[in-house]
């Protein structure tokens, strides 16, 4: 490692260009739609987490462990998470191969679809993990943050964190679809997991909370479960303590807001959420201010607009000066 400090958030999955596109209504098959505006701007699930984290924090304090290929884009997206203060030790490039790369429809509504050309993403491989540096910046890290490497890259940072203070969230997204002899045993020895409604459906094959924890709690998981409920909150399955959270939204209207774009707000929370448990906040607090975050980002036009630390704060402050809390119920 080239950073004179350890680690607090390690982030491990996608990074993108992505290229956006504003539409008035999202189309059917075979419909023709109008495009208004096109974004060309930095992506990936992971990149995106990683600097929704680092500005939380200090400069290099955050890491972003994925693949680019060895592409024009590659330099561009190396220097652009510079720029954020995220650290690129954790970064491999696969010879021959183009960097990941995303096309998104988003409509009026801030609904949106997304297909994505995987590039050099899907050749992170745990051979990548093992070498020297990122076995350190995982081992000493205070969070990790996956989102959607192969599935063997996960396995390995779950062997290498297992006997670390290094606490472990997973986002899957499409991983879910795959094998559930496979992601469910994995998904349990996560600290955390979050999940929007669909995956939530697709992986537990039912979306009530409660339910869902009566079949966790019987089949021995003890994590927290997040249940991403978009402009509604989120709701988190506390197993280890036996708590239901509920999670308000962030009322934007009241705060003088406007929603604009959806995409990314998922990362901007997970990378707020690891950034505040990572310097020691509690897991509501951290939660709370995730959720911000995460609102926040929906205010503004780009896929990566999380806020900074200041902005978080002031946001919060006058949040909470409104009522803005968690509550708790036994499962």
């Amino acid at each position: 490692m080239t950073t004179t400090q350890p680690p607090l958030v390690v982030a491990v999955g996608a990074i993108n260009w992505d290229v956006t596109l504003f539409v008035e209504s999202l189309p059917s098959p075979g419909q023709e739609v109008t495009v208004s505006e096109v974004a060309r701007v930095p992506g990936g699930t992971a990149a995106n987490v990683a600097v929704a984290a680092a500005r939380l924090l200090s400069p290099d304090v955050a890491v972003f462990v994925g693949a680019l290929g060895d592409d024009a884009i590659a330099d561009r997206q190396r220097d652009i998470l510079r720029a954020e203060g995220v650290s690129t030790d954790g970064i491999v490039t696969i010879p021959e191969t183009e960097s990941g790369q995303a096309f998104i429809l988003v409509d009026t509504n801030s609904q949106n679809v997304i297909a994505s050309a995987l590039g050099a993403n899907a050749q992170l491989t745990p051979d990548h993990i093992r070498q020297p540096a990122a076995r350190v910046m995982l081992s000493r890290a205070r969070a990790c943050a996956i989102t959607d490497p192969p599935l063997s890259v996960i396995e390995e940072i779950l062997y290498i964190t297992t006997a670390t203070y290094c606490r472990v969230s997973w986002d899957p997204g499409v991983l879910v679809t795959g094998d559930k002899s496979i992601v469910l045993p994995m998904a349990r020895r996560m600290d955390t997991l979050l999940l929007n409604e669909e995956e939530t459906a697709t992986l537990f094959e039912q979306d009530a909370p409660r339910q869902i924890a009566v079949r966790l709690l019987a089949d021995g998981w003890r994590n927290r479960v997040i249940l991403k409920k978009g402009g509604q909150g989120a709701t988190v399955i506390d197993l280890a303590n036996s708590q239901l959270i509920e999670v308000p939204p962030l009322p934007l209207n009241e705060l003088g807001m406007i929603p604009v774009n959806s995409v990314g707000a998922g990362d901007a929370f997970h990378g707020a959420l690891a950034a505040l448990e990572a310097e020691g906040r509690e897991f509501t607090d951290a939660l709370l201010g995730a959720t911000a975050a995460a609102g926040i980002n929906v205010s503004r036009p780009g896929t990566r607009d999380a806020p900074t630390s200041d902005e978080l704060a002031q946001v919060l402050a006058a949040w909470r000066e409104m009522g803005g809390a968690v509550s708790t119920s036994p499962l």
